[in-house]
């Protein structure tokens, strides 16, 4: 099985566009709401531009996500949903630095004007964390809200 993300549906969303026949685009299966409280004004503070993850194998490459368009902008929550294996978690994965080293990644994808694609690991280092961040979806590993959360840390 490979993760995949569709090139048309996810560039078209990123873009605003409307699949033909009215039907809902990918976008609109995005929970994106404004929370300017959060992030103060400006512009786009996170840009994937045709984001690839290509991935080796012994039985030739698997493209684990193709041609990713998205834009987040300053004050705006994303929150990606998918079905299992459509590369949700390999983008973000990808765009934090986190994929083993085996991975292909290209395209570009900027946090606050940075350009994280081929960025040496200090670079990376210093966006992740200070400014980007992931909640992983492993339940295992998640915090249990009925627990203080100092008693799950330590």
């Amino acid at each position: 099985m490979t993760d995949d993300v569709d090139e048309s549906s996810a560039g078209s969303a990123a873009n605003g566009a409307e699949p033909a026949g009215g039907a809902p685009s990918i976008k609109d299966a995005l929970v994106h709401e404004v929370v300017p409280e959060i992030i103060p004004g400006g512009d786009a503070v996170l840009q994937l531009r045709d984001f690839r993850v290509t991935f080796p194998t012994h039985f030739g490459e698997v493209k684990a996500v193709r041609g990713v368009d998205l834009d987040v902008g300053a004050g705006e929550l994303l929150g990606v949903v998918g079905e299992s294996g459509s590369g949700k978690s390999v983008t973000f994965l990808g765009l934090m630095g986190l994929l083993p080293k085996s991975a292909r990644i290209e395209g570009s994808a900027t946090v606050g004007g940075t350009e994280l694609v081929g960025a040496s690991a200090k670079v990376i280092n210093r966006v992740r964390g200070q400014r980007v961040a992931m909640i992983f979806q492993d339940p295992l590993s998640a915090l249990n809200p009925v627990h203080r959360i100092g008693d799950q840390i330590v």
